[in-house]
């Protein structure tokens, strides 16, 4: 998809998104944002929840918003708790509910440049 193209379907999404984080901040707070550009090779700092920035909204660059787990263990009760809350509070407010998993490729590029420690960041 070409560029122009892209961001023309990139930049409504991204309006409605920040819209709801200005309205929804308070069911956020115990999350965290963090992003990726690709030519950093490395993400952010976490950061408070809110509106993507305009300078964000770019190829190359992936904004996340949820909770990071340990390197070495997967907390899968935390995981299920957040779970029934995101789903207690759609049905409560009678709102939609949208869950992504992400699994990154390439993190082995990102492992051998910059150590272990970053590429589980």
């Amino acid at each position: 998809m070409p560029l122009p193209v892209l961001f023309d379907v990139l930049a409504p999404k991204v309006r409605l998104f920040n819209d709801f984080m200005e309205l929804n901040a308070e069911h956020f707070a115990d999350m965290r944002m963090w992003h990726f550009e690709r030519e950093a090779l490395l993400p952010s700092g976490d950061y408070m929840p809110g509106p993507i920035p305009s300078e964000r909204v770019k190829v190359g660059v992936f904004v996340f918003l949820g909770k990071r787990q340990p390197l070495d263990r997967i907390d899968y009760e935390a995981i299920l708790d957040d779970l029934d809350l995101a789903i207690y509070r759609s049905r409560r407010e009678q709102k939609p509910l949208s869950i992504s998993l992400v699994d990154m490729d390439n993190l082995k590029e990102i492992n051998v440049r910059s150590g272990r420690a970053a590429g589980g960041r």
